[in-house]
């Protein structure tokens, strides 16, 4: 399972915040594997901070991503580029959907 932040979510809410929100979600979820990716944008002060908290994948499409990613690298993260696919949870709230709704039709749209 991918838990992917909004789009640019780490100059918003920082790092820490998006590890927290994680590892919230994840009580009692028992072993599901996950993969928690902070979205970076373009700002590689924010991909560094995201790394420097040690999260293990983040996405940055800035400047310096072969420098980026190699600091991710020794550090055994990885640097995606592009946004996961993902259920939005601003379409469902501009889509007026109830959650269990939205999260049914996302499923049954994902392929295999």
């Amino acid at each position: 399972m991918v838990l992917a932040s909004a789009e640019a979510a780490a100059a918003a809410a920082g790092p820490a915040w998006f590890q927290s929100l994680v590892e919230q979600a994840m009580e009692g979820a028992g072993d599901v594997e996950v993969t928690a990716v902070l979205d970076c944008g373009d700002q590689p002060g924010h991909a560094l901070a995201a790394l420097r908290q040690g999260l293990k994948t983040i996405r940055y499409d800035g400047e310096n991503a072969d420098e980026i990613a190699d600091i991710a690298e020794q550090s055994g993260a990885v640097i995606v580029t592009e946004r996961p696919q993902s259920l939005d949870l601003r379409e469902i709230e501009a889509k007026r959907l109830d959650l269990q709704t939205a999260c049914l039709m996302w499923l049954e749209s994902e392929p295999g």
